[in-house]
């Protein structure tokens, strides 16, 4: 990673409510993670965990939305917005694997993944605003944790599950993640000069 390592000390989560909240707040390191925007020098943008989806936060405002404004306000020129795989859509024609370089299109019909797009859209628009800013999507897989996960229960709805036994092969393969994982995968593009999508899986 040489050479794209940035010189930070401080990480702001956006939402201390969030499922993710507890597990980065505890993680350890060259930086420093926190809930206070003031003096930060990245935001990591947790989204919308509880299921709703879309529906809860474009009634209100999309949590994206709201961290490229106290961003703004508090002078952080990087974003690191929790997404989601699910914007690049099921769909036959897709490459294996899939490279950032695909493009997003979420399926018509699941309302998460047009709420983890409209993310994305939203930091591409802040990081347009400024040269000073810059802004990374991590698309992540589903998380491990099936009784909190509401992607992990509408996949599982979806009659697309882990595999648990031999009989159960002919099911459409996928990847997920550990919490640990996805918390490891936040902090190493918070502190990366990098930007666009990221895949985590």
């Amino acid at each position: 990673m040489q050479g794209i390592v940035r010189l930070m000390s401080r990480v702001v989560i956006s939402d201390p409510a969030h499922p993710l909240a507890a597990a980065l707040l505890a993680r350890g390191g060259p930086w420093r993670v926190s809930t206070a925007w003031e003096g930060a020098d990245v935001a990591i943008v947790l989204t919308d965990p509880d299921g709703q989806f879309g529906r809860r936060s474009y009634a209100e405002a999309h949590p994206v939305r709201v961290a490229t404004e106290l961003a703004a306000r508090h002078n952080v020129s990087r974003l690191v917005v929790l997404s989601s795989a699910t914007v690049y859509g099921a769909w036959p024609t897709n490459a294996v694997p899939l490279t950032e370089g695909a493009p997003a299109r979420p399926v018509p019909g699941f309302d998460a993944a047009f709420y983890w797009a409209e993310g994305e859209r939203l930091l591409d628009e802040w990081v347009g605003e400024s040269a000073q800013r810059s802004g990374c999507a991590l698309r992540a897989a589903p998380v491990i944790s099936l009784a909190k996960n509401p992607l992990l229960r509408a996949l599982w709805r979806a009659d697309i599950r882990p595999v648990t036994d031999a009989a159960e092969w002919s099911a459409p393969p996928w990847q997920s993640l550990s919490v640990d994982d996805l918390v490891g995968a936040l902090l190493v593009v918070a502190e990366a000069d990098v930007s666009g999508p990221i895949n985590a899986a």
